[in-house]
């Protein structure tokens, strides 16, 4: 089976998100971007992740991602969404989902219109080991289906995912 290849942007928060698609057998790890040079810097050379990326729509132009995870300062969480839906790419996004109503409806027509899943990580317990295992739950093939939400949540040491018809 092909791994799905990820791109984790804001490492902060996002490297929970990092980590957790390396630790995954179906997931693979290609990219990372942050507007911090030296965190960026950092993270990658600690989880040897070679493709870095300050301009994070360069990134889903360049670095052939199946999805991404976006874990930057709330404001973002919408105009990236849209940049990554417009790249044909699947979203994991950091809660919330948006600022406004308006935002998230405009996140919901790009994911139709892309044809691809929106997920927003809800951990109600927000420690590394628990955003992993939600993490390694959206790992599973059944939940890269197109048409399908998925509902993850997170507790430490465990997670469950399940899928919902549209």
């Amino acid at each position: 089976m092909k791994k799905l290849r990820f791109g984790v942007v804001g490492l902060g928060m996002g490297k929970g998100h990092a980590l957790g698609y390396q630790s995954h057998l179906q997931a693979e790890l290609v990219a990372l971007g942050d507007v911090d040079e030296q965190r960026l810097c950092a993270a990658a050379d600690e989880m040897g992740v070679p493709e870095t990326y300050t301009d994070v729509k360069a990134m889903f132009a360049k670095a052939n991602l199946d999805a991404v995870s976006l874990a930057t300062p709330n404001k973002f969480h919408a105009p990236l969404t849209i940049a990554a839906f417009k790249a044909g790419l699947h979203v994991l996004s950091e809660k919330p989902m948006a600022l406004t109503v308006k935002e998230a409806e405009r996140m919901l027509a790009a994911s139709k219109a892309a044809d691809r899943n929106l997920m927003i990580n809800f951990s109600p317990n927000p420690s590394r080991d628990g955003d992993g295992a939600a993490l390694q739950a959206l790992c599973s093939p059944s939940a890269w289906r197109a048409g399908r939400s998925v509902t993850v949540a997170a507790r430490i040491g465990c997670a469950y995912s399940k899928e919902q018809e549209p």
